[in-house]
């Protein structure tokens, strides 16, 4: 499995030693990232205030990309994923952003299959060259029609 395909979440996390501070940021598991967090010497251990699970590890960064963004005015240090502001808003912003990262790409998902099937249908639609329809044999329209109608069974 690629790096890319690889399970990402964005996360919250807080630390009683740091009041008024938030860790956002992403990984392929927030409680992995919570362990190593607490190993690198901090006097208590982080608590995931809030997570969500992406597409992939790519998507994930995107997402924390763009609440990095969003919140810079909050942002303690900009080397830093740490911010100054409450838990509630830092996770509201995490999951709306990446709603709407999710919602574009569904977006993105119907036009493609929208024109697609318009695709398909222009080809099976168009005249033949004497200028008169003639569906394709393959999709036996009538043995299709009479089997979805109850009115025989299809050849």
């Amino acid at each position: 499995m690629s790096s890319n395909q690889e399970n990402g979440f964005v996360y919250v996390l807080s630390n009683p030693a740091m009041p008024g501070l938030v860790k956002i940021g992403s990984s392929h598991s927030p409680e992995e990232r919570v362990k190593q967090l607490y190993d690198t010497g901090v006097p208590l251990p982080f608590k995931i205030d809030g997570s969500i699970k992406c597409r992939d590890r790519h998507h994930a960064y995107e997402v924390e990309r763009k609440v990095h963004t969003l919140l810079n005015e909050h942002r303690l240090t900009p080397a830093r994923e740490f911010f100054q502001l409450p838990v509630s808003i830092a996770v509201w912003m995490v999951y709306k952003t990446a709603m709407e990262e999710y919602l574009a790409q569904a977006e993105q998902e119907r036009a493609a299959l929208a024109a697609a099937q318009a695709q398909l249908l222009q080809t099976i639609l168009a005249p033949q060259s004497n200028g008169e329809f003639q569906p394709p044999k393959s999709l036996e329209f009538s043995a299709c029609f009479r089997a979805s109608c109850g009115r025989g069974s299809p050849r």
